[in-house]
């Protein structure tokens, strides 16, 4: 399986999606080195938790990445998804006493993940944007501007996001029990 497999279960009406994944992987993606892309690639896997998806992507991700790169996706798709919820709920209440009591949540593995900084808060920024978390999003993008990554960069990745979600979306809308769609008369 590979990333050609997904394109080849890309119905019609997925075309535009099937022309932004042919961009991204078979054209020469200027801002991103290709184990970056996979890496992005396999952390949105994770962060959406799509197994046919991630059955697709990682033979092809093996190619680019190592076992440690891997699991610092996982790290980054699990870690970023604790701070999302909790940074979420905070954005989402009025209770200005609970805003400011400290998460108490154990962010540990953000510094053991044993790959550049840089690629790491990629993959973090991708997690991010999965789980919709603004002040995530900000802080990583944060960390990449110090990283010198141009908004070219940081709008690749979300592109890269946006295909893959959609990708993921048109499988499972495939995979699940279809009927015709069929209009019927109105009966009088």
């Amino acid at each position: 399986m590979s990333i050609q497999s997904i394109l080849n279960q890309l119905p019609q009406y997925a075309y535009d999606i099937d022309k932004s994944i042919r961009e991204i992987f078979f054209q020469d993606l200027q801002t991103l080195e290709k184990y970056q892309i996979f890496g992005i690639v396999l952390t949105a896997g994770y962060a959406l938790k799509h197994e046919c998806l991630l059955n697709y992507i990682r033979p092809e991700a093996k190619r680019y990445l190592d076992n440690n790169e891997a699991n610092a996706c996982k790290i980054a798709a699990s870690t970023i998804s604790m701070t999302s919820m909790y940074h979420n709920f905070k954005h989402q209440i009025n209770d200005e006493k609970i805003k400011q009591l400290p998460s108490m949540l154990s962010l540990s593995n953000l510094k053991s993940h044993n790959i550049d900084q840089k690629d790491f808060s990629m993959y973090c920024l991708v997690s991010a944007i999965i789980n919709g978390c603004k002040y995530c999003m900000d802080v990583h993008i944060s960390k990449l501007r110090k990283h010198n990554c141009s908004s070219e960069i940081i709008r690749d990745i979300a592109r890269i996001v946006s295909v893959i979600k959609a990708a993921g979306d048109v499988l499972e809308i495939e995979r699940m029990r279809n009927y015709d769609f069929v209009v019927r008369e109105e009966s009088f």
